[in-house]
């Protein structure tokens, strides 16, 4: 080896030599005691590894594996189960003597979660049945009869089961208020009928024969004569004074068309002929006002 290739080998050697181990002053570990860890640090390791987050209505229930053996939730949810099992547990329980709501017909699934698919509601159907007979009111008319029962002559009474077909012939109108008679070929006395009232029923009246009257030849058979004022007599008075503004005793005047609009006068026979018995109603605005029975 020549001089030259001398010097590079010493210069190599004291390189290395002066690198060394850089471990040389750290303590191996095996010449370090170790120390067991405790019992319960493997369970505790194994929980925490194992542990998966509940999810959204874990954490707002809880867990009711915790303390049994099964997954716990981290101490975050943990807090948040427990506080609100705090809050429900304060709130005040249901009263006991509250009745309870009616069971409901399924409305399947969107039914029973919003409440809109429960049973239909039905609404309560009326249905309009006669009266059993009594008096109604205070009125002439406050007797209530069966269709088709004969009254005394000169009475006049309520008939709320009277079917349209037993009516009869339609034998005129005034004031609103229509007459019938079941048997227009009959000359006995029998019943007759008057509608168009507001409550619905129909009024009935005994005679042989019937007919509407007007106000003005009331008014004049009325003035002209001197005998005493019956509850006919004085229930026109009334209505005129309030409609026409006449004193008792005087014509309507040129208000009549509107009073005759609202007022009927009924005149009613026991029989044919020269009847010498009659009998007056007077009905105002859907209202019986009066009866009497005149004998002659």
């Amino acid at each position: 080896m020549s001089g030259q290739g001398w010097k590079y080998a010493a210069a190599a050697i004291v390189l290395l030599a002066g690198c060394g181990d850089p471990l040389r002053d750290v303590d191996r570990l095996s010449d370090i005691e170790t120390v067991s860890p405790p019992e319960n640090a493997r369970a505790i390791t194994a929980n925490v590894s194992t542990t998966q987050r509940p999810g959204f209505f874990g954490m707002l229930f809880g867990n009711s594996d915790q303390g049994q053996g099964g997954p716990r939730v981290p101490p975050q949810e943990d807090a948040v189960a427990r506080a609100l099992e705090d809050a429900t547990r304060e709130q005040p329980p249901e009263p006991t003597n509250a009745a309870a709501p009616p069971p409901s017909r399924a409305g399947g699934l969107f039914g029973g979660l919003f409440g809109g698919g429960a049973a239909a509601r039905t609404e309560p159907i009326t249905v309009r049945t006669p009266t059993r007979p009594g008096r109604v009111g205070n009125g002439p008319d406050s007797q209530q009869i069966a269709s088709g029962e004969k009254l005394p002559f000169g009475e006049i009474a309520r008939v709320c089961d009277l079917r349209r077909s037993d009516r009869g012939t339609k034998i005129g109108e005034a004031g609103g208020i229509t007459l019938w008679d079941p048997f227009p070929n009959s000359t006995a006395p029998r019943p007759h009928y008057l509608t168009g009232f507001p409550d619905g029923c129909a009024r009935s009246f005994t005679a042989a024969l019937a007919m509407f009257g007007a106000a003005d030849m009331h008014e004049t058979t009325r003035y002209s004569a001197s005998g005493p004022y019956d509850a006919v007599d004085q229930a026109y008075e009334d209505v005129k004074s309030r409609v026409c503004r006449a004193r008792r005793g005087q014509p309507c005047g040129d208000k009549m068309p509107r009073l005759e609009r609202q007022l009927a006068f009924v005149s009613a026979y026991d029989s044919f002929g020269n009847s010498t018995n009659s009998a007056a109603f007077l009905i105002h605005a859907g209202k019986v006002l009066a009866a009497t029975r005149r004998d002659r």
